[in-house]
């Protein structure tokens, strides 16, 4: 309710000042005062610097039409201080949309290389994870290679041992056969 009546106040100084704008292009300008001043009334509760600055300039313009020139001169210097206000104001507001955009652009600018600083570190641990495989890969390789030669060295024994086992074999079973025979060679002769 308090902002809505804000905002009617805020549009009866505007039509105020409309109004007393046509009364001073018509020249009836004890009328543009009277508008001008409830302008000005209407603009102080709103504190709206835009609309006070309008008033000051349509009374110093309808005081010069009516030849008073102290009242046009005072209204001049008052729409002139609030002219200057208002664009202190605008430089001042200016000024901090520049200062909020740089601000913005400067957490924009930090969260980029945040992000950038993730990924690297992101790729950093892809990598040593694939290190790691590589690693543990060529370890295992390593490991059965070594086992397929310890298992090869092992039939290779095996093998050299029943060859020399078949062989004393053959030489016991020639050697019991050459007995044998002689036994009964010596048995037949005797």
């Amino acid at each position: 309710a308090l902002v809505e009546e804000h905002r009617m106040i805020y549009f009866k100084a505007k039509i105020l000042n409309a109004l007393s704008s046509h009364y001073l292009a018509k020249k009836d300008y004890t009328k543009a005062i009277e508008f001008a001043e409830k302008s000005l009334e209407s603009s102080a509760s709103t504190e709206s610097i835009e609309d006070m600055s309008g008033s000051y300039s349509l009374l110093s313009q309808c005081y010069v039409g009516q030849n008073d020139y102290k009242k046009a001169f005072e209204a001049q210097r008052n729409y002139k201080l609030f002219s200057d206000s208002l664009n202190n104001l605008s430089t001042k507001k200016r000024f901090s949309e520049l200062e909020v955009q740089y601000e913005v652009e400067q957490k924009e600018k930090t969260i980029q290389e945040e992000r950038n600083k993730l990924e690297l570190k992101e790729k950093e641990d892809q990598l040593r994870g694939s290190r790691y495989r590589l690693i543990i890969l060529l370890i295992s390789a390593a490991g059965i290679i070594s086992l397929g030669l310890l298992y090869i060295r092992y039939i290779r024994s095996r093998r050299k041992q029943q060859e020399e086992f078949s062989r004393n074999l053959m030489v016991g079973i020639e050697e019991e056969r050459s007995r044998i025979a002689k036994e009964l060679h010596d048995d037949i002769g005797a």
